[in-house]
């Protein structure tokens, strides 16, 4: 919900900084005052698009800042934390327009842009107004009302799946059928060339074996004569390191009665003669394994030949030529087993549309009897409305289309028939403003406390009514506050009365300049304003007196207040 509005330098406000609590708060003042300023300002931190018009004349920016309190259920604690934006159960936004109309928006401190105010504004508050209740002429909006109102979301999300499971086997079933075609064709190739690979045997890794055994057996005899050349220079032959080492370590060792230091000299040197007769046996070992052998080298480079000749045909790398077979292989046997695939397939997809169906038609069956209550619900509540004649009902019809929908077997259509005799139609072709803010407000009231939305705002939905009606409109719009929070602008003292609360919006007129100040009242102040409500101009003691009365027929309000 929210609990703190603050806004500076917006339209003709100044600065006002509000404190809002649960329940229902009436936003009233005289024609023109600018009562909807504050849904501007609300709009604006909801995401709408800023422009310069908003900023107050003569100073640099605009800045509306809003705190939310959410509770844990609310969707729009998900949304914070995927984006890692999540404060425990706070939410702060702030949006700044500059005075070129250039606007910046955070969130809980941290820079967002505005489509990211837009994803997480739906989920915090609901703003019903003329445009607002066009909404509910889209017959997607009126079959997730009542999906929402009956608790099916969860059997939909079923239906979804399903219907997901079923639409991918279908489409799989699809491509499998039209590669039929070219099925034999491509059989009759992958068969050739298998029988080809088949002839030539390719080992995994033959060809990084055979290449180096390449590299050896082409440098036989420069490596048997390196190596042995080396043998001699390092053990065998006359003056070799071995021996100049010997003599070296004999000179050390006369000498190491005159210096004890040496010893550790001769140790080293010792250690590395060591060495050297032991890579000299090693360097003798190789040359005697390594041997010149042109015919088997002939024969590994014929291999290396075939293999590369096999990978050029393949369009592969040598390196690769074996992982590539594996996928001819594995593509032969799936084409091999096509028929066994698609009777697979088939029974999966038979198996899958009863799966739907019955989950379909569980939906359906739920969807019809809530229906029928909240169809008799709304018409109770619309009679009251000041609509005495009118029928509302929900016509469920199964869907023209045979294919598998997320939504289930239904088309859902809200119908009314605002008089008696007159077959119901359906709200977009027959509904007027007036009777459709009145439809809109009674599925409200009815379906609020299913709808994951805290906080409600009703632009003038009194509009066109007085007398018993409107009392009844501020019941009901009171009944929703008992639920969620509530902001109701109005002209209606009968609807302004039953607000928990009460804020006044007045307009000044100076020299050289307008401005609009922001009120709660205090109950004192509430009797004043709704007696100039009931009375216009001149307010009376008689006004004042049915004021009074009035809001003690509504007791139980708590006593707003402004920081």
């Amino acid at each position: 919900m929210l609990t703190q509005l603050q806004i500076r330098d917006f339209a003709l406000i100044e600065y006002v900084q509000l404190n809002f609590a649960e329940g229902m708060t009436t936003l009233t003042g005289e024609t023109g005052a600018g009562k909807s300023i504050l849904i501007d300002a609300l709009g604006l931190i909801l995401g709408d698009r800023a422009n310069a018009s908003l900023v107050r004349p003569g100073a640099d920016a605009a800045e509306v800042i809003a705190c939310f309190r959410l509770a844990s259920d609310n969707p729009g604690r998900h949304w914070l934390r995927e984006q890692a934006l999540d404060e425990d159960d706070e939410c702060i936004i702030r949006r700044l327009v500059n005075k070129d109309g250039r606007s910046k928006a955070w969130i809980n401190g941290r820079p967002v842009s505005t489509q990211s105010l837009r994803d997480l504004g739906e989920n915090l508050v609901a703003i019903h107004g003329q445009h607002e209740n066009q909404r509910l002429l889209s017959r997607r909006y009126q079959r997730d009302l009542l999906d929402q109102y009956a608790g099916l979301m969860p059997l939909r999300n079923e239906v979804k799946q399903a219907a997901s499971t079923l639409s991918s086997l279908i489409t799989c079933r699809e491509e499998l059928q039209a590669s039929q075609a070219a099925r034999a064709d491509r059989l009759e190739l992958l068969s050739y060339q298998l029988e080809e690979i088949d002839q030539l045997q390719p080992e995994q890794d033959e060809f990084d074996r055979l290449y180096q055994e390449y590299n050896l057996l082409s440098h036989a005899s420069k490596l048997v004569s390196a190596c042995s050349r080396l043998a001699d220079q390092l053990y065998d032959a006359d003056l070799s390191l071995h021996d100049q080492i010997s003599r070296a370590i004999s000179e050390l060792s006369d000498l190491q009665r005159h210096d004890a230091t040496l010893g550790s000299i001769i140790e080293l040197l010792e250690t590395a003669n060591v060495h050297l007769e032991e890579a000299a046996a090693a360097l003798r070992n190789r040359a005697e394994i390594v041997e010149h052998d042109p015919e088997h080298l002939n024969a590994v480079q014929r291999r290396l030949d075939a293999l590369h000749k096999l990978a050029r045909k393949h369009r592969v790398a040598p390196e690769q030529l074996h992982e590539h077979i594996a996928s001819l292989r594995e593509e032969f046997a799936s084409l091999r087993n096509f028929e066994a695939n698609l009777e697979e397939l088939e029974s999966r997809i038979e198996a899958a549309w009863q799966l739907y169906r019955e989950t379909a038609t569980k939906l359906s069956e739920q969807r019809r009897a809530a229906a029928r209550k909240l169809a008799k619900q709304v018409t109770d509540s619309i009679r009251q409305l000041g609509m005495p004649h009118s029928q509302f009902d929900i016509a469920i019809t199964s869907r023209a289309d045979e294919s598998p929908s997320e939504y289930g077997l239904d088309e859902v259509e809200f119908v009314i028939a605002p008089n008696p005799g007159q077959p119901p139609q359906p709200l977009a072709k027959i509904a007027s403003g007036g009777e459709l803010s009145r439809v809109s407000l009674a599925l409200k009231t009815l379906t609020a406390r299913f709808d994951p939305v805290e906080s409600f705002i009703f632009d003038e939905v009194d509009t066109g009514i007085g007398g018993a009606t409107a009392e009844i409109v501020g019941a009901h719009l009171r009944a929703l506050g008992d639920h969620r929070q509530v902001f109701c602008i109005t002209h209606l003292p009968q609807v302004a009365a039953q607000g928990h609360h009460q804020c006044k919006i007045t307009k000044y007129q100076e020299p050289g300049r307008t401005r609009t100040v922001v009120n709660m009242l205090s109950p004192e102040e509430r009797i004043e304003e709704l007696a100039r409500m009931f009375g216009g101009i001149k307010i009376t003691e008689q006004t004042r007196q049915l004021a009074r009365e009035m809001l003690r027929a509504h007791s139980g309000s708590h006593d707003p207040h402004m920081t």
